[in-house]
C-alpha cells in the first residue's frame, strides 16, 4: 500500500524542521507556538502554511519540496484539522544522523528499510551508479556519507513510486545535495531501447519492488 499525501507531507515537514534545527533555515515550523505564522496568517489556514513552507524550499531542493513533481496533489486528501496535526507533529525535529533518519522515514513511508546496504562495494568518485527502484536513495546516501561521494553527480535513480521519490529527495536534503536525477520507468525504458544506459555500477535491494526486474537488464547489477 502506497503512502498517502498526508504521510508524505509529514516526512517533508520533518525535513524542514531538521533544516531549521541545523540553522540552515530560520525557525518557522519549529518556532515556539508558531508565533510569526500566527501574526502573518490572517485568514490563511494550516494547509496554506504547509504549502508555503514547501514553496519556499522548492528552488533549493526541488526534490522533495516542489509538489508539482509528485504527480498528484497531496492536498486533495488533507483537511484543515489534519494539516494542523501534521504541523504540530513536525515542530520537534527528529534526532539522529542522516542515515538513521532516512531509514526511519523509509519505514514510515513503506519503502524498503532493510537490505544490507553496507555490503555494496565502495563506489569510486569517478563512477556513475544507477540505484534501482525500491531503496529510495538509501544506498546512495550511505555511499555518500561513508565515502564522500556526490549524491547528484555519482548517482541516478529510477522509480515511479511517489514515496520513493520523496525519500530520494529527503536524501538530497540531508546531504545538502544539488537536485538528484530521477528517471521514471518510461524514461528508463526509452534510454534502454536507445542504448543510452551507461553506468559503471548498478545497485539495489533484494526483493524490493521493481529492483530485480530492472536488474535483469544488467550483467553486473548488485542486489543486497
Amino acid at each position: 500500500m502506497r503512502a498517502s499525501g498526508p504521510q508524505l507531507l509529514q516526512a517533508t515537514l520533518g525535513a524542514i524542521a531538521r533544516l531549521e534545527a541545523a540553522e540552515v533555515l530560520k525557525p518557522r515550523l519549529t518556532e515556539p507556538d508558531f508565533a510569526k505564522w500566527k501574526r502573518f496568517r490572517r485568514k490563511l489556514g494550516w494547509r496554506d502554511f504547509i504549502r508555503l513552507l514547501h514553496e519556499d524550499q522548492a528552488l533549493a531542493f526541488p526534490e522533495p519540496f516542489d509538489l508539482a513533481r509528485w504527480r498528484f496533489d497531496p492536498f486533495d486528501t488533507l483537511d484543515e484539522p489534519t494539516a494542523k496535526i501534521l504541523v504540530e507533529n513536525s515542530a520537534t525535529p527528529a534526532p539522529g544522523d542522516a542515515l538513521s533518519v532516512l531509514r526511519d522515514q523509509a519505514r514510515a513511508l513503506g519503502v524498503a528499510a532493510g537490505g544490507a546496504i553496507a555490503d555494496v562495494p565502495k563506489i569510486q568518485s569517478r563512477h556513475k551508479a544507477l540505484e534501482l527502484p525500491g531503496s529510495g536513495g538509501r544506498i546512495a546516501a550511505y555511499q555518500c556519507v561513508q565515502h564522500g561521494l556526490a549524491y547528484d553527480r555519482n548517482f541516478t535513480f529510477v522509480t515511479d513510486n511517489p514515496a520513493e521519490r520523496v525519500l530520494i529527495g529527503l536524501g538530497a536534503v540531508e546531504l545538502r545535495s544539488n537536485p538528484p536525477t530521477i528517471l521514471s520507468l518510461a524514461e528508463f525504458e526509452a534510454m534502454r531501447a536507445a542504448k543510452k544506459l551507461r553506468f559503471d555500477r548498478v545497485v539495489g535491494i533484494k526483493g524490493a519492488p521493481g529492483a530485480e526486474a530492472l536488474a535483469a537488464h544488467f550483467d553486473d547489477a548488485r542486489l543486497v
